[in-house]
């Protein structure tokens, strides 16, 4: 702007120097071009003052410009201090928290050089009872791992001392048929058992009912509660022995209630049999998830008066499935049918029918 000004001024001069010039040569100036010569002057003193104020408007301009320009470069110099700042008050709190954890190691690794080793607990004492149905020598909680008492004549109640052998694996009672009394509750304390085995052949004095407790033993491969004498339900918390295979309830004739339902948790049994005793309802169609069975037996159950499941027909490894003897309601679904089509599965569901496929 200043340049325009300037150069404005410049072309007026010329007009007044021409005009002299021009008036020069003449004899004399007319009022009209003194008025004229008056009126450019005016101009040009104007057209100096707005080039004046230009001037300043343009210096005022360049010193606010500067001024900004500095303010802004000093704004970035304090930001990047004050980031420098920043990482400088991490970097020291960095090396006083890792200063800190060398301090509790060397504290730790000098404490377990001076502290004084403890000797291990010693392991409780050995509880001991005898148990003449077993042996003259005393039995042991963590030395005695077997008891076998099959087709024993031992009499007497089953002890509850048994409890304590925690260290037992195998506890078998099948046709000790001169025991008498209950089956103990303790006998759920026995976390490794895999083997449990109470029953009779024909009538014995094992009475009461199946202790809920036996839910516990969650190592059990075998189970078998089979006596003529036992009474109640059967426990839901049976339910909880996954690891089983066999669990048997034949020659159980006064059990009562309904086939829990729980049993179909147990995706591991390879046999299940409750032959020959008085459980009501229906067939659980939850057994259609026990895809490793390969024997089924629900024989002489007359309380037992509902069609068979189809969820059956999903037990491909069955060789043997027998209903005989139980007042089943309708003729055996087609899906139980198909699988022993191919005669490798025995199906019986009457006394005198055998591989009743149709």
């Amino acid at each position: 702007m200043a340049g325009i000004a300037r150069f404005v001024l410049a072309c007026l001069v010329v007009i007044v120097s021409i005009v002299y010039e021009v008036a020069s040569t003449q004899d004399g100036l007319t009022n009209l071009q003194r008025l004229q010569v008056a009126a450019i002057e005016r101009a040009i003193a104007a057209e100096e003052r707005r080039a004046t104020a230009q001037t300043q408007l343009d210096l005022a301009l360049d010193h606010q410009y500067n001024t900004r320009k500095h303010l802004e470069k000093r704004r970035q110099t304090n930001r990047e201090k004050h980031m420098a700042y920043r990482r400088r008050i991490r970097r020291l709190i960095r090396n006083m928290l890792e200063e800190v954890k060398r301090n509790r190691v060397l504290m730790r690794q000098r404490a377990s050089i001076t502290a004084p080793v403890s000797p291990p607990a010693p392991p409780p004492p050995e509880f001991m009872f005898t148990w003449s149905c077993v042996s003259s020598e005393p039995l042991g909680s963590y030395t005695t791992t077997d008891i076998n008492l099959k087709d024993s004549t031992c009499t007497g109640t089953i002890p509850t001392e048994l409890g304590a052998l925690v260290g037992l694996t195998s506890l078998d009672l099948e046709d000790a048929l001169s025991l008498t009394g209950s089956i103990p509750t303790e006998l759920g304390l026995l976390t490794q058992l895999t083997k449990l085995d109470i029953r009779m052949e024909s009538n014995s004095g094992i009475t009461g009912t199946i202790p809920t407790q036996l839910g516990e033993l969650t190592q059990l491969v075998v189970l078998g509660l089979g006596t003529n004498g036992l009474t109640g339900t059967l426990p839901t918390e049976l339910g909880e022995l996954t690891q089983l295979t066999s669990l048997r309830f034949d020659r159980s004739i006064s059990l009562t209630g309904t086939i829990p339902t729980e049993l179909g948790a147990l995706t591991e049994l390879e046999r299940l049999d409750f032959g020959s005793n008085v459980v009501s309802g229906t067939i659980p169609t939850e057994f259609g998830q026990l895809t490793q069975l390969t024997s089924l037996v629900i024989e002489s159950c007359l309380s037992i008066t509902a069609p068979i499941p189809t969820e059956l027909g999903l037990l491909t490894q069955v060789t043997y499935m027998s209903f005989s003897g139980s007042s089943l309601i309708g003729s055996p679904p087609t899906e139980v049918i198909n699988l022993c089509s191919s005669g490798a599965m025995t199906f019986l569901i009457n006394q005198d029918t055998t591989n009743a496929c149709v």
